[in-house]
């Protein structure tokens, strides 16, 4: 891969190529790649164990747009609760795409929020993003997140703070 950013100069060598000569031997020009760019995607709130809904993760991903090494990553995406930081844990998708679990969520008496700031500068890109993810208290059921599918079927995806019984009735 070119590194992201970068202004290259090339000489094509027509005289080896095709045989030109004189003025036209060497054709020569410059191009440069796109700046290191990312987006940030959170999936929501879930509970890891359905038994235990004090305590949550945040599912989300992050896309570049150019192969980013994820040993960077740590340094990259902090997440906190309660002026706490949280622990993540990052899996890789390919060299472009990394998913990470913001773990140890808790979920109380009160409605709390976990902030996740990405900073692009400890992988070389700029700008920063930001997400506010709200985790609403024990005693409140609601929705979370919806996301529409189009492939390979339309539907639309609902997330709830608490698990639906598989018998729950949605149709009435």
């Amino acid at each position: 891969y070119l590194k992201s950013n970068e202004e290259y100069t090339v000489d094509v060598d027509l005289g080896k190529l095709i045989g030109a000569t004189g003025e036209v031997e060497h054709f020569i020009f410059k191009f440069k790649t796109r700046p290191l760019s990312y987006r940030m995607f959170v999936e929501g709130v879930h509970a890891p164990d359905f038994t235990n809904l004090k305590e949550l993760e945040i599912h989300g991903r992050l896309n570049f747009n150019d192969p980013v090494d994820s040993s960077k990553l740590n340094k990259m995406v902090v997440a906190g609760q309660h002026g706490k930081e949280l622990p993540i844990e990052w899996s890789v998708i390919n060299n472009k795409t990394f998913a990470f679990n913001v773990r140890n969520v808790s979920r109380g008496k009160k409605d709390s929020e976990v902030i996740i700031n990405a900073n692009g500068g400890s992988v070389g890109s700029h700008g920063n993003q930001y997400k506010k993810i709200e985790v609403p208290s024990l005693d409140k059921f609601k929705i979370t997140d919806v996301k529409v599918r189009n492939l390979p079927d339309q539907l639309i995806e609902v997330h709830f703070s608490d698990p639906v019984s598989e018998n729950q009735d949605l149709y009435s």
